[in-house]
Parts: C-alpha cells; sequence; structure tokens
C-alpha cells in the first residue's frame, strides 16, 4: 500500500478501518499475491495495532482473508468470500466488477423472491398487507420528490415485508442481503436519472396481488419488477461508465 492516508477523526476507527480494507479488497486494489502487513497498515491509516488486528479478524470471518501462522495474512479468491454477506455485498456492487456483481444479484433474486412473493400471498396478514401497499405510495412520493434516501428506505421496507411474509425463515434471513443490494443500488440509479415509472407500477401490482391473495399474480409481478430492476441499473450503470470516459472540459 502506498501513502498514508489515515481516517479523519478518532470515533469508530474499526468500522471505517474495515470499510476501508473491504472495498479495496472487492476492487482488487490489492495485490492477493502480498501479504496484508499488520504495522504497514496502522502507520498508513494512523490506527493502533489492535484496530488492525481486529479488523483482520473480521474480513477473516467474512471469508476475504486468510490468516496462517509464520506465513502472514492474505487475500482469499473471491469465490471462497461469504458472498452473501451485506457488507461484502455492497462491497462488490461498489466495485469495478459492479455489471457482472449486479448480474450475480440479480440471476439470485430471480431464484428467490417471485415464490417468496407467491407465498407472502397466501401467509400474509392483514397488517402486513395494509403495510406492503403503504410502502408503495411511499415509494411513488418519494420518485416524484426525486427523494432517492426515501425512496430507498421505503423499497428497503417494501423488500423486508416481502420476505418476512413469506412465513419462510431461510428466505426471510436473505432480506438482509437484498437490503445491502438496494442501498448500494441508491447512488447509481441517481446517477443514471432515477426511478422508472415501470419499477413503481410493478411494486404496486406485487402488493396488489399480495393484498388479493393472488398467488400466480404476485409471482408474475416479482418477476416482471426483477426484469425492470435489470434494466434501470443497467443504464445507470452504463450512463455512469460513459460519464467516467467523457474527455473533462478545461
Amino acid at each position: 500500500m502506498s501513502a498514508a492516508d489515515g481516517f479523519s477523526n478518532g470515533r469508530g476507527l474499526h468500522g471505517q478501518l474495515v470499510t476501508e480494507l473491504g472495498r479495496r479488497i472487492a476492487a482488487g486494489e490489492l495485490d492477493p499475491s502480498e501479504p496484508l502487513v499488520p504495522d504497514e497498515i496502522g502507520e498508513r491509516f494512523g490506527v493502533s495495532r489492535t484496530v488492525v488486528r481486529e479488523t483482520l479478524r473480521v474480513l477473516q470471518a467474512k471469508g476475504m482473508l486468510r490468516a496462517r501462522q509464520n506465513v502472514g495474512t492474505y487475500i482469499r479468491p473471491e469465490q471462497e468470500w461469504n458472498l452473501l454477506d451485506p457488507d461484502v455485498m455492497r462491497w462488490r456492487l461498489e466495485g469495478s466488477n459492479a455489471r457482472r456483481n449486479m448480474r450475480d444479484l440479480v440471476e439470485l433474486r430471480m431464484a428467490v423472491e417471485p415464490q417468496a412473493a407467491y407465498l407472502a400471498a397466501t401467509r400474509a396478514d392483514e397488517a402486513t398487507r395494509a403495510r406492503l401497499l403503504e410502502t408503495v405510495t411511499d415509494m411513488e412520493s418519494a420518485a416524484k420528490a426525486s427523494d432517492f434516501d426515501a425512496f430507498t428506505e421505503a423499497d428497503v421496507r417494501f423488500h423486508a415485508t416481502l420476505f418476512g411474509a413469506s412465513g419462510n425463515l431461510m428466505i426471510e434471513q436473505l432480506a438482509t442481503t437484498i437490503v445491502a443490494a438496494l442501498r448500494a443500488r441508491e447512488d447509481t440509479l441517481a446517477a443514471g436519472g432515477g426511478v422508472s415509472t415501470d419499477a413503481l407500477l410493478d411494486h404496486r401490482q406485487v402488493a396488489e396481488a399480495v393484498a388479493e391473495g393472488d398467488q400466480d399474480e404476485a409471482r408474475i409481478g416479482m418477476r416482471a419488477l426483477l426484469e425492470v430492476f435489470t434494466r434501470d441499473v443497467e443504464a445507470a450503470l452504463g450512463a455512469l461508465e460513459r460519464r467516467r470516459r467523457a474527455p473533462r472540459r478545461r
């Protein structure tokens, strides 16, 4: 690692260092053939050996690092990481391979979320059905105001509620992964022009199908929603890439 770039405040140093190193590993900025040397990390970021040691332990628990006595700490191959860990998911979606990683995520969501919607249409109680419809209204209001923070929070509530309503604990646990992806997507959509009308219509279709107990319509609506999600994010990523390649005006 090169020149020093310490953190600006003394609070939450451990969390800041976990995020910084996690992002750099996910972005491929650190050479996996070279060991991570605690003293060098501490000197670069201006943190203690204790902070560095705890940070490396966290990243090791996420499957990103391998520590061996008398050998050192090395970055593990990406396929060995805990790819469903919310932090790992977010870092991968913010890195240079965002397009590929988003594709992997969408394929996972396609395998799970239509079935979650199908189950929710059968198992959701009245309060949950009402909450789903309310979150869609919140999303529509936020999109109209171009408030991407509010839109993301409402979208997070929508998907978390839907997963919980599936009545399947294993499906419900995947909600944390999806939430991380939705939050990572926020800046991308904002830079690419915002949320499409189709996405809002599909969210409402799913919510109304669940409210009416229509399993097939809920499943179909969720597949349509994910197809629009893919289209919108691909367009936004493309816009960002073109913006980065465009020559700067002097």
